[in-house]
């Protein structure tokens, strides 16, 4: 799945200034974002709930990371700022969907949904065109303060459905938990345990740690939605409480969230940017998108200048209706009970969306 920093669910539409770039790296091997995989017990990927806790690695001091060329650890804080929640005067909207992954090169066509299997490292990494082996995700946002949002893996691994419920951030193997200008750090997406709402790194239950017995810092608050478009965007919160900018990559045939390209490549080598600076649409206006209708799915296309609804029936996508307006498609989902625009969002590079069906 591929996923700017900053931008989730219900079908997405990048523009054509959403990039995909490689570059390619011209100095020496390129360093692993993951360990070695000796700390994993020899149990499949996929069976997550049957792995064993792996050996607990030796902890190394600083001067053993930065001769491995491994930055050096992070000064721990006893103390996260306080969070102050602000009431609302609305109640909190709820949105249930999937995931689609849609490279950047070829925008236009949904490849993929990404998929509830997780990695042996307890990652996200792959997407599959099964809608039964999509990943389905939940969550509420404030229209108030739409930021901060927890993002539920309905369907994730079971061994994680209690523990460590959230989509979230998880701080890579050979990194601190900081984002950067200049620096390589990145991010794994993964299973998460609960983190206040503007915390900043701590230690939790996650998937990484229990696919591999090293403890690594997450983040689960860290999406925002912006309701007039629809983006919902990724927001990491560094030690000292600043905002860093957010770039997904795909790198090492997984995906990752970093601060600094040239840095990231410098050490891990190449790695294909999503997205850089994502400029969303309203699939209400702009298509081409993919829905959940009432109780199955519809492709939104405005290829003929025209906006045009096809549902999937047994065995084929149909013509159900075709709009000479949007004002007039905006009539028809009033009519057929569809919450209209949206929201959808992007997540990357990637056309990320979740379909919502009438209340």
């Amino acid at each position: 799945m591929r996923f700017s920093a900053s931008s989730l669910l219900a079908l997405l539409a990048v523009t054509s200034s959403s990039l995909a770039a490689v570059v390619t790296r011209t100095t020496t091997t390129p360093q692993g974002i993951n360990p070695d995989p000796s700390v994993l017990q020899n149990v499949t990927a996929r069976n997550l709930n049957a792995r064993a806790p792996a050996p607990a690695p030796v902890p190394m001091t600083n001067a053993q990371r930065m001769a491995r060329g491994l930055p050096p650890k992070a000064p721990v804080r006893r103390h996260d700022k306080p969070h102050h929640p602000r009431p609302s005067s609305l109640p909190p909207t709820s949105a249930t969907g999937y995931i689609i992954v849609t490279k950047s090169t070829d925008a236009s066509a949904p490849s993929g949904y990404l998929t509830n299997s997780q990695n042996r490292f307890g990652e996200y990494q792959s997407y599959s065109t099964n809608v039964t082996q999509a990943l389905k995700v939940s969550f509420s946002y404030d229209h108030t303060a739409p930021s901060k949002i927890e993002i539920t893996a309905v369907n994730g691994p079971t061994s994680q459905a209690t523990s460590a419920p959230f989509f979230g951030g998880i701080q890579g193997f050979s990194s601190t938990p900081d984002l950067a200008v200049g620096s390589s750090n990145y991010f794994y997406l993964g299973s998460v345990a609960h983190t206040a709402a503007g915390a900043i790194p701590a230690g939790g239950i996650n998937s990484f740690k229990k696919a591999t017995n090293i403890a690594e810092d997450i983040e689960s608050s860290i999406w925002s939605l912006d309701p007039p478009s629809g983006a919902l965007t990724c927001q990491w919160i560094n030690t000292d409480g600043s905002t860093p900018p957010c770039i997904f990559v795909y790198t090492q045939n997984q995906y990752a969230v970093i601060g600094d390209l040239t840095a990231f490549q410098n050490t891990f080598g190449p790695a294909e940017v999503v997205i850089t600076d994502p400029q969303v649409r309203s699939f209400c206006v702009d298509f081409p998108s993919v829905v959940v209708f009432l109780s199955g799915w519809c492709w939104f296309s405005d290829y003929t200048r025209r906006i045009q609804l096809y549902c999937q029936g047994r065995t084929r996508f149909r013509l159900i209706s075709d709009y000479a307006t949007a004002k007039e498609f905006h009539a028809a989902l009033a009519t057929i009970r569809i919450r209209t625009c949206g929201p959808y969002f992007v997540w990357g590079g990637l056309q990320l969306g979740v379909a919502f069906t009438s209340p």
